[in-house]
């Protein structure tokens, strides 16, 4: 998401888009702009973004790459209830397998940057 934020920043003040073209057009159109974009190889560099399906990471920061710090990073899980014959349970209560991914979750660490093959 941050690199859609920055290539609107790039775009506004190149005044290739406007804060009202991001109320009036629709995310089609805006995306269209994008693709369209013949400034800071940001066409060539939106479709290595839309079309990538891993990331890098590192601990240091990557020098003339794209990347974001994600140091900081919320790692999420659920631990639902479940209806256990009349209760209604944690179902890491009674299932071995869920609480060991909740626990893997848990102590889950990344690298403090990701970044892709481009600089922006």
């Amino acid at each position: 998401m941050q690199f859609l934020a920055d290539i609107m920043k790039v775009m506004e003040k190149e005044k290739l888009i406007t804060k009202k073209d991001l109320y009036h057009l629709t995310e089609a159109q805006i995306i269209e702009k994008i693709e369209n974009c013949s400034i800071n190889n940001i066409a060539k560099n939106f479709a290595i973004w839309k079309n990538a399906t891993k990331i890098k990471e590192s601990d240091t920061k990557p020098k003339g790459k794209y990347y974001v710090s994600i140091n900081n990073a919320k790692i999420r899980y659920i631990n639902p209830l479940v209806r256990q014959g009349s209760e209604f349970v944690r179902v890491s209560k009674i299932s071995m397998v869920a609480k060991e991914e909740i626990n893997k979750a848990k102590n889950f660490t990344t690298k403090k940057y990701a970044y892709l093959d481009f600089d922006f």
